[in-house]
């Protein structure tokens, strides 16, 4: 299963926040910015993230954004469920 997400993140904020999203997961990254996360019993989540053009809102607000792309081997639906809403949680920035 593949799983894409848009955030108002640049890539290194996205990059220093992403081990909360892998807790309970080693993880790697690569030359190439890719991140390997994997679990003893062999699952494993390829992460992807790449730059997108800044969202502009107004003249003075201006919105960092990246697309991010994950890529499952070894989950079954639940668990992936499961690993997005965690990874979703991780990446909420308050508001109101």
């Amino acid at each position: 299963m593949v799983a894409l997400r848009e955030l108002s993140f640049s890539l290194d904020e996205f990059f220093r926040h992403l081990p909360y999203a892998l807790r309970g997961f080693s993880h790697s990254r690569d030359g190439t910015g890719t991140v390997t996360a994997w679990r003893p019993d062999g699952a494993r989540v390829l992460v992807q993230a790449e730059p997108l053009p800044p969202r502009r809102l107004s003249e003075l607000l201006i919105l960092p954004r990246c697309s991010v792309h994950l890529a499952f081997e070894g989950f079954d639906a639940v668990e992936q469920a499961a690993f997005l809403a965690n990874f979703d949680r991780a990446f909420q920035r308050g508001g109101g």
